[in-house]
């Protein structure tokens, strides 16, 4: 933070309170990283941003801000320093949201580590999982950034704490495309009688007909109904990866399961229909590819 602190790196350091108010924030995609720059010149390469993507200003795009909660699951200890060195973190995390719902307009969502680790695959803990994770950053992301201790000739723990924000990031946009997806009130309707066909979810649903209306029968629907849920997820995330794959060229995302198929049949069926009525409604427009969600954009990480 001190770095980041001395080298300047706010995109808006140069701007009093009054400019950064009227500043243009939906037309702003790429930020300059210079300080030195007039607020005017910033000005102008957004609207030039916004000239050649007109179609994605407003409410198309909106920023997606993940912190990685560090502070998650500490308890206090007895050691004095300890205790004092976990105050200190959750101190400047405050302080880093309160700067990041400044700059983005947004509120900054926490994530614990092990919900994106486990998106990710990974069930180590402690030092393991954060090696674990930067390896997975590493494999997912070409040229990620890696910073050596240049005195003991071994990997900095500043790398660490890039593949934690990187993981942080991709949850938090992971879970806003599932909601997205969970809109469509017909495709999950599909998904879940699919998903219902578990076995051990039928078994479970004869069992909750049976003890219906006894509190065992209530606990067990109330049961039935999380772990559906978190199939249907699961389903989501399946179809998501595919995708994601089929982007980059990797696999053909293919191989995921009969109801990732039937997902991709129902959204292509979703996006014709739409597609055909946009062409209804304006036949001068070109319609775009609305295969996932409006081209590739969201599935680069």
């Amino acid at each position: 933070l001190e770095e980041a602190k001395s080298t300047s790196s706010d995109p808006f350091a140069d701007l009093d309170d009054d400019q950064e108010d009227d500043y243009d924030w939906d037309n702003e995609f790429t930020p300059s990283s210079s300080s030195s720059s007039s607020s005017s010149r910033r000005r102008s390469q957004s609207s030039s941003a916004s000239t050649s993507s007109k179609k994605l200003s407003g409410k198309s795009l909106r920023w997606l801000v993940a912190l990685d909660d560090s502070s998650a699951n500490h308890s206090m200890t007895r050691n004095p320093k300890q205790n004092e060195a976990q105050r200190d973190v959750t101190m400047l995390q405050g302080l880093v949201m309160g700067d990041c719902k400044r700059l983005f307009k947004v509120a900054p969502i926490l994530v614990p580590p092990y919900r994106s680790r486990h998106l990710l695959g990974i069930r180590s803990h402690g030092d393991a999982a954060r090696k674990d994770l930067y390896d997975v950053a590493r494999s997912k992301v070409d040229d990620f950034p890696e910073v050596i201790n240049e005195k003991r000739g071994v990997l900095s723990g500043d790398s660490y704490v890039m593949s934690d924000a990187w993981a942080a990031a991709r949850y938090v946009q992971r879970t806003s495309m599932i909601s997205m997806l969970r809109q469509d009130v017909e495709l999950i309707a599909i998904v879940r009688q699919e998903v219902m066909k578990n076995k051990q979810l039928q078994r479970m649903a004869e069992a909750v007909v049976e003890l219906y209306p006894r509190k065992a029968g209530r606990e067990l629907q109330q049961v039935l109904e999380k772990k559906a849920e978190k199939l249907v997820d699961d389903e989501l995330n399946r179809f998501l990866d595919a995708e994601l794959e089929e982007s980059r060229g990797v696999g053909g995302g293919k191989g995921r399961g009969p109801i990732v198929d039937l997902i991709r049949r129902q959204r292509r069926a979703a996006s014709a229909t739409a597609a055909w009525a946009d062409g209804m409604h304006d036949e001068g427009n070109e319609v775009s590819d609305q295969r996932g969600f409006g081209g590739k954009g969201p599935y680069h990480y």
